[in-house]
């Protein structure tokens, strides 16, 4: 996590983690075993005499004084036992003890690195006063040490309102009051111990026993504070184009990762190394899984997109070639219905032309109907007038009498009408083509 360049090595986050607060709360634990985690130590009352190496001899010990603990392991090569428990009556009865059944001399304390945490407060109003005086006013509420973070100011150190306290106990309180000021509390995460001597990482100058080295470019030379080395940047940790103590490299990085894991696991540096070596091991099964499904999820998201660009391109194709193939369909379309048109046009007009054909056949028919009734009409008078004989004493006076008597007004009349009916109807059936009819439909023939 970053840390703010007044304090280097603070958290800058907001709420500490809870993992090792309360399980329950208080009210509901009448039992009181879901506590604060408290950590103990338990460790030989006599360096010459160790701790049996029977692990059970350990735990009948417990077990027959005080009954079922929550956790426990070993440290310092098994010359220590770590006891975890979240009751404090189970923790007052293991500080009690003084002996296991093989008959060892035992002392159980609180653990003196995990029993303790430590964490930052910011407090403008008490950069005056001194860490000794802080920590007699603070210890009431639990503190047990104080560190003030200071900055170099024209050559001279200067405090900051940036302080770092340790408090007893694995759960660092919301708050602290200094005074009648509430301060919010928040982790803190040290810095990575570099060797200032040696450039190295994991001790400090005071027990380092190696050779000086230049903080700049990693070469054994002399070293001058007023005049810089003026060479290339080099670091011998990671061989990287920067100086050895830089911030910026790798190894620095990593370092700080490590103590973020301690920090927040509650462990040792030792535990906190094997859990960075075993979360980036190249070969570790659980990488080696982790790769096998990566590379299947990549070769199923080259699959999908290989797919992808395919129907792409085709609803490409589709949608180049959809207006051509539209246009050519209406088209074609376009032809049949002029064909059809062509084709009705010319049924239409051979219907005419049968129809015409029909009425000229039915005219033709009426016209020589008419002629053989008039044929027959003609031989019918001409066979009266031979009948009918001519007297002599006619004279040409006597038929002038019967030709005005033709002429008179009755006979006249009669004959006009019966002309003029006649002379309708023979125009009639030449203008219908065929001969008219009586009221019966039939045909009336003259």
């Amino acid at each position: 996590m970053a840390a703010p360049a007044t304090s280097p090595g603070v958290a800058t986050t907001g709420d500490p983690p809870d993992k090792n607060d309360r399980t329950l709360p208080e009210y509901l634990d009448r039992s009181g075993n879901f506590g604060k985690l408290i950590i103990l130590s338990l460790c030989p009352a006599d360096e010459k005499h160790p701790l049996p190496k029977n692990p059970f001899v350990v735990s009948k010990s417990l077990d027959q004084s005080i009954g079922k603990i929550e956790a426990a392991y070993t440290e310092q090569n098994g010359t220590k036992y770590v006891i975890k428990t979240r009751s404090s009556k189970l923790a007052a009865k293991l500080t009690q003890m003084s002996e296991l059944i093989d008959g060892t001399k035992i002392r159980i304390i609180p653990h003196p690195v995990f029993n303790v945490s430590r964490c930052v407060i910011s407090c403008k109003e008490a950069c005056d006063l001194k860490e000794e005086e802080l920590q007699e006013e603070l210890a009431s509420q639990g503190v047990l040490k104080v560190r003030r973070i200071t900055r170099m100011e024209n050559k001279s150190r200067v405090n900051t309102p940036t302080i770092v306290l340790t408090i007893s106990g694995t759960v660092i309180p919301k708050e602290i009051r200094v005074g009648i000021i509430n301060c919010r509390t928040r982790l803190f995460y040290p810095s990575p111990l570099v060797c200032y001597r040696c450039c190295a990482y994991g001790h400090t100058k005071d027990k380092c026993d190696s050779e000086p080295t230049c903080r700049n470019c990693s070469k054994q030379h002399e070293l001058e504070n007023e005049d810089p080395c003026q060479a290339e940047p080099f670091c011998k940790n990671c061989k990287g184009s920067h100086s050895p103590i830089s911030r910026n490299c790798p190894i620095y990085r990593k370092e700080e990762e490590i103590v973020k894991t301690k920090v927040d696991s509650g462990i040792t540096f030792g535990e906190a190394r094997k859990e960075y070596a075993r979360k980036h091991a190249e070969n570790s099964y659980a990488n080696v899984c982790g790769a096998q499904q990566r590379l299947e999820t990549l070769r199923r998201d080259q699959e999908k997109d290989i797919q992808i660009a395919k129907l792409t391109k085709e609803l490409a194709d589709l949608k180049k070639k959809s207006p051509s193939t539209e246009n050519d369909e209406i088209t074609r379309l376009r032809k049949e219905v002029e064909n059809l048109r062509i084709i009705a046009k010319e049924f239409y007009i051979m219907k005419a032309k049968l129809k015409t054909a029909e009425e000229h056949l039915e005219i033709s028919e009426s016209e020589s109907e008419i002629e053989m009734e008039t044929e027959q009409e003609q031989v019918e008078r001409s066979s009266t007038a031979r009948a009918t004989p001519i007297t002599v004493d006619e004279t040409p006076t006597l038929k002038k009498q019967k030709l005005s008597s033709k002429n008179s007004l009755p006979f006249s009349m009669e004959s006009d009408d019966a002309f003029e009916s006649q002379s309708q109807q023979e125009s009639t059936v030449k203008r219908r083509g065929r001969p008219p009819k009586n009221k019966n439909g039939q045909q009336v023939k003259k």
